[in-house]
This record gives C-alpha cells, sequence and structure tokens, in this order.
C-alpha cells in the first residue's frame, strides 16, 4: 500500500508482494511479506505485533460479530505495542464477485465505525 518509485530495493527492505487473481469468476488475494537479505530487530518486533493482532483477529470474528467490537479489541493490542499511531489501512476488505481493484466498485467495505456490521 505504498507509492510506486524508481528507488531501487535495498538489503533490509521489507517487501510485500501481492496476487490478485480470479478464479471461477471470484477474486482472490494472495499477499506475502518477506525482507531483502535480513530483517533487523526493530523490523521483526513490529512483524510479530501484526502477526499477534492477525491472530487475534482469526479468533474474534464469528458470524453476528461486530466489526467495531473487534476492532476496539485489535486497537488495544496494537496500542499495548505502542504501534497503534502508525495503523493507517483497515483490518480488512472482502473479495469474491467484487473486488475494489479491478473496477465494480460495490464491494463491502468492513470499517470498525460500522456498528451494524
Amino acid at each position: 500500500h505504498n507509492p510506486v518509485t524508481t528507488r531501487q530495493v535495498q538489503k533490509g527492505d521489507i517487501l510485500s508482494l501481492n496476487c490478485f487473481s480470479m478464479i471461477a469468476g471470484y477474486y482472490t488475494a494472495l499477499e506475502r511479506t518477506q525482507f531483502f537479505d535480513h530483517c533487523d530487530d526493530a523490523s521483526l518486533r513490529i512483524w510479530e505485533a501484526n502477526v499477534k493482532v492477525h491472530e487475534a483477529g482469526l479468533k474474534l470474528i464469528r458470524p453476528g460479530a461486530r466489526c467495531s467490537d473487534i476492532a476496539k479489541e485489535l486497537n488495544e493490542i496494537f496500542y499495548e505495542e505502542g504501534l497503534l499511531q502508525y495503523r493507517t489501512f483497515g483490518y480488512g476488505h472482502s473479495f469474491g464477485v467484487l473486488s475494489h481493484y479491478y473496477g465494480r466498485e460495490a464491494g463491502l467495505e468492513l470499517r470498525e465505525d460500522i456498528d451494524t456490521v
């Protein structure tokens, strides 16, 4: 989710590789994060905090759960890790027959300020 630049990749950089394919009419997303050559201690700490939030989110999401309630708990983890102020992107978005990357932008947006979802 960073802007495209002409900067060359350097050792220690964090790479986010994304593939958005369509299979049998359904969009899917595959994203992998990698460290080029090595991972410094500060980046590893942030990575581990993100994994902690991801795993907590998997435990919290269930039918009937409100996005706002899930986001509050996940935000608390980021707060405890000293990282909440850096969170600029939501916790998820839908894929399926609609994709916000390929037009037909009517896909469901999951936001923590929507109490009914």
